[in-house]
């Protein structure tokens, strides 16, 4: 359901319309613009014995409508009491403590949210897959603000957290859908020199001017740091993938030193492309993972995920509704019960991806059906 508030009274009328059993958890899917009455909703569930978790969001989705207040509240069944991972700038770490603890046999999907703003976000992933491997299908997304500034956006019980990750098993399986629809208009370059989510140099040059002579080129406007985000969030870099979509990196800003940062790390020596994208091949593609995630499920006993990018919001503008729609749309066309569509608005998406791979993306849609 979708509550328009975290206000006290609102939770607890909406609560007495809920059915919490054992095993079972409250996922709160919240929108940033409501942080300050978190520790507020944190004591309620407390005080009521009620295990409660989730994250922030630049903002929610419920069936074909998105919202920046308020948040969306779903029971799922967990196969253990959901983790918080503190510090994913050592995932080993709380990975190994983790899993020494908790068996996977019983779970086939892991709930996956991070720390959207961390610049670690790809080595927690790999340490993850290093130890679970593909016993798992994974969805989630990163947590955060649009406001760029990192602040604390992940929660259990016990409290709220950022540079962190949470993870929370699902007994169901899950059918993925995975599809950005931004195309190449130039490339390939190789990222000669980066750290972590900072690209630094470009085939051996300065990022930044290698990047600004090709977007000023397509735009025919100037691009300088203080308009750097306006533009470029229509011209990210994609990382090039043998018979697939590239994986796409969203460049956000540029740094005092002059590097591009982006959400998401980006290993030395990858090639890369300059991509570009339209309204009708994003919403398309938006269209193509919602068929693969229900194309064979023929009866839905649990509310679908959807996390789209914040990036495909700021892209699309009113046009957004339209992909929402089409999302929802796909989604009903083999549910009986029509339960609702739940979803977040990401800092990052995060997906198994190919043959099973764990990956993070930007400005991408994934999909993911649960079933028996």
């Amino acid at each position: 359901m979708y509550v328009n508030s975290l206000e006290v009274q609102v939770l607890e009328s909406a609560l007495e319309n809920l059915t919490v059993n054992d095993g079972e958890y409250v996922l709160i899917l919240v929108a940033d613009s409501e942080l300050e009455r978190v520790d507020e909703m944190l004591m309620y569930f407390r005080e009521n014995s009620i295990e409660c978790f989730g994250g922030l969001f630049p903002a929610v989705i419920y069936n074909n409508e998105s919202y920046d207040r308020g948040a969306v509240v779903s029971v799922v069944s967990l196969v253990h009491p959901p983790a918080i991972i503190k510090g994913i700038n050592e995932p080993e770490v709380g990975i190994t403590e983790l899993f020494s603890n908790v068996s996977t046999k019983e779970a086939q999907t892991a709930l996956l949210f991070v720390d959207g703003l961390t610049p670690h976000v790809a080595e927690f992933l790999k340490s993850l897959f290093n130890k679970v491997g593909r016993s798992l299908s994974y969805i989630g997304g990163g947590a955060g603000s649009l406001s760029l500034q990192q602040k604390p956006c992940l929660f259990t019980n016990e409290g709220i957290y950022q540079d962190a990750a949470l993870i929370a098993l699902r007994k169901e399986k899950t059918q993925l859908g995975v599809a950005h629809g931004w195309q190449a208009i130039q490339g390939p370059y190789v990222a000669t020199r980066t750290e972590r989510n900072r690209i630094i140099e470009l085939n051996w040059e300065a990022a930044f001017p290698v990047y600004q002579q090709v977007i000023e080129q397509e735009t025919e406007r100037e691009i300088t740091r203080e308009n750097f985000f306006e533009i470029a969030k229509a011209y990210p870099f994609g990382l090039m993938k043998d018979a697939t979509e590239d994986v796409v990196r969203d460049p956000i800003k540029v740094n005092d030193e002059g590097d591009l940062v982006c959400v998401g790390e980006i290993p030395e020596n990858t090639v890369l492309e300059i991509l570009k994208g339209d309204p009708k091949s994003l919403i398309e593609a938006a269209k193509q993972a919602s068929i693969q995630a229900i194309s064979s499920i023929e009866n839905v006993k649990h509310s679908p995920l959807v996390i789209d990018c914040i990036s495909r919001v700021l892209f699309l503008g009113e046009d957004f509704k339209q992909e929402l729609g089409t999302i929802h749309e796909t989604l009903c066309s083999k549910r009986s019960n029509q339960l609702p569509v739940i979803g977040a608005l990401t800092m990052g998406e995060i997906s198994s991806y190919g043959d099973g791979y764990l990956e993070f993306f930007n400005k991408t849609t994934v999909v993911g059906v649960f079933h028996e």
